[in-house]
């Protein structure tokens, strides 16, 4: 018993004596420490040595045009907008360390507006640190945007609907600006924009930006060009006013006789060729026929567009029972993505000769279309001087309901 207590105090002295020397040995650690610097001894004499206390206080002094090339300002307004401000960007000092004035504020964010100048630069400049400069520049100019609230005008765009924001209605000029954005550039081209379409934006644009009757002409006549604009300069006299422009552009542009010719091409069948897509084709035909007045009922362009195809396409298509472009779209994406009207036809790979002239290719193309294509939706005849083919690859056809049939030798 009495050897069991001895080995035990032995076990207990050796354990306090190595807690002991650890203990020891992080105090030791600890006094040898180095101490936290919370200042940077030389961003500490900022008001001594920085720029805000010496060069920007001998140019404000002596030399006014090098303080405005500065701060972007002279020194009576900066010293109006500091008034203006300092309320709010200013702190108070604590026991630890002297708050950033709000003149060096000030400067900094200026200089910064002014330069582009990298915090790095600003921070050995006016000695403040990188930190608290990216921490109270957006306060400073928040600041200086309520305090000059009443003298900045803000345009807001949603799509091309402008609008200003205060009572007053935004300048000419500042207008011209946001034209670009707002109405597209017409060149007399209808597959970049439409004329129609191109009206319709102006009316909207001078509807939310309102401007004299000068100006609108101005506007518009800016966004013309190419043989848009070759036919503005040669209109005599030249129109007094929007409302007479839009009447002579929609009779040179967008007149009955070119409805009628663009509502006659819509009508016309078998004018798919291979050089389109099935869904490209009809988008551009689509697109054509939107602006005509009277507008074609939706399930009669429907009807007339599935006429541009093959018969056998065509065919497939109406069964499909389409009722608006949007469905007809849709459909002609999924043939697209199928590999039985995706196949080449075998004069694809015929070569060219060059005794057959273009309008023969023409009606050559046309009369594929009619027929079908060879090779694609029916085999039809052979080529002449081209040997039989010997077995057909299996394909894939599409029955009256569009749905894929079981694939057939």
């Amino acid at each position: 018993m009495d050897k069991r207590k001895m080995l035990v105090k032995k076990c207990t002295k050796n354990v306090l004596q190595l807690l002991c020397e650890q203990f020891l040995e992080i105090l030791h650690g600890v006094e040898n420490e180095k101490k936290r610097i919370w200042v940077r001894s030389w961003l500490d004499r900022r008001n001594s040595h920085g720029v805000s206390n010496l060069l920007l206080k001998e140019l404000a002094e002596e030399d006014t045009h090098e303080f405005t090339n500065c701060m972007r300002m002279d020194p009576t307004k900066f010293e109006i907008l500091l008034n203006k401000v300092h309320q709010k960007i200013q702190r108070s000092n604590t026991i630890m360390r002297e708050a950033i004035p709000a003149r060096v504020k000030l400067q900094v964010t200026l200089s910064y507006l002014a330069t582009g100048n990298s915090y790095r630069n600003l921070q050995q400049s006016f000695r403040v640190s990188r930190a608290a400069i990216s921490k109270f520049i957006p306060e400073v100019c928040d600041a200086i945007y309520e305090a000059l609230g009443d003298f900045i005008k803000v345009i807001i765009i949603l799509g091309t609907m402008l609008n200003t924001t205060g009572q007053g209605h935004s300048s000419f000029f500042g207008s011209q600006e946001r034209l670009n954005d707002a109405v597209s550039e017409f060149s007399g081209q209808t597959r970049s924009i439409h004329p129609e379409r191109f009206i319709r934006q102006l009316d909207v644009y001078f509807e939310n930006v309102p401007m004299s009757a000068d100006q609108q002409l101005i506007s518009a006549q800016r966004r013309l060009s190419g043989n848009a604009r070759l036919w503005y300069d040669s209109l005599i006299p030249t129109p007094p006013s929007y409302d007479d422009f839009r009447i002579l552009f929609r009779q040179r542009f967008w007149s009955a006789a070119t409805q009628r010719k663009t509502r006659n091409e819509v009508f016309r069948p078998f004018q798919y060729t291979r050089y389109d897509g099935l869904a490209t084709h009809a988008m551009q035909w689509i697109s054509g026929a939107k602006y005509l007045s009277p507008p074609i009922d939706p399930i009669d362009l429907v009807s007339t567009i599935i006429q541009h195809y093959p018969i056998p396409l065509s065919m497939a298509l109406r069964g499909r029972g389409l009722r608006d472009t949007n469905e007809l779209l849709a459909v002609l994406t999924e043939f697209e993505e199928s590999t039985s009207f995706c196949e080449p036809r075998q004069e694809d790979h015929r070569p060219h000769h060059n005794n057959i002239q273009p309008n023969q290719q023409n009606e050559r193309r046309a009369q594929d279309n009619r027929q079908g294509y060879r090779g694609g939706y029916n085999r039809g005849q052979q080529p002449r001087n081209q040997p039989a083919a010997t077995a057909a690859p299996p394909i894939n056809q599409l029955n009256v309901s569009g749905n894929e049939e079981a694939s057939r030798q």
